[in-house]
């Protein structure tokens, strides 16, 4: 029996870009992020919520100025929607956001090519460390052993989001680059940079906070329907 590539593994690498290898991310000069064009530049309805979040607001208007005025409401405002009890009370979110938030763009964009640069290593070496514990579920390397399903369950990457959360890496994305709606990305999408385009990506991949077990749940669901469509024998009458 064949066995074909599993098809979110070939749509993974689909969209997979190979980055600049001329131009290191974080040594562009002058380069432009996003707080510089359309994407936050408005300031957020409702914003802020609270008499703390009013105040820290004030405090880096003050430290930064007005002209970061979008880019701090909008930064305080999803650090909060992914904060948790756990992350630290309302004084250790205050202390995060005063030591993390950075105004200058040449620093900006430095950052956001550090976190291009390592999160594209770590994605690509969970891929490569998937693949290897579907090696015998997906190969024709001999009859299958039992233990064979259950690597190709394992998802070792599990908890790799929610310790980006932990370890307040997450937070930082969130608090100095755009996290854009649909609505947003439809309407504004196609003037952005190859530089906008990387700090949304960045920011999607914090827009949920699922735990570690519902990540293992869905890579365990997912090698349960590979296993079922690679058991098919269809007879073709030749």
């Amino acid at each position: 029996m064949r066995k074909t590539l599993p098809a979110v593994l070939l749509a993974a690498c689909a969209s997979l870009k190979p980055p600049n290898a001329t131009e290191p991310p974080d040594a562009r000069e002058g380069a432009v992020t996003p707080s510089d064009r359309q994407l936050g530049s408005r300031t957020l309805p409702g914003w802020p919520q609270s008499g703390d979040d009013r105040e820290l607001a004030n405090l880096l208007l003050k430290k930064h100025g007005d002209s970061q005025r979008a880019r701090i409401e909008r930064g305080l405002k999803q650090v909060a929607a992914m904060w948790r009890r756990q992350d630290g009370d309302d004084r250790a979110r205050r202390a995060f956001v005063e030591q993390w938030f950075e105004s200058d763009p040449r620093k900006l964009s430095a950052l956001l090519g550090r976190f291009e640069y390592t999160l594209e290593q770590v994605d690509g070496y969970f891929l490569d460390i998937g693949r290897e514990l579907r090696r015998y579920s997906e190969l024709e390397l001999g009859p299958e052993l039992p233990i064979d399903e259950q690597l190709a369950a394992l998802d070792l990457s599990a908890h790799s989001s929610e310790d980006l959360f932990q370890s307040k890496l997450a937070f930082v994305a969130l608090l100095n680059f755009p996290l854009p709606t649909l609505d947003e990305m439809l309407a504004q999408g196609a003037k952005w940079s190859r530089e906008e385009w990387a700090a949304v990506r960045l920011t999607r991949r914090f827009a949920l906070r699922p735990s570690a077990e519902a990540q293992q749940a869905r890579a365990r669901a997912a090698a349960a329907a590979e296993a079922y469509i690679a058991g098919y024998n269809l007879w073709m009458h030749h």
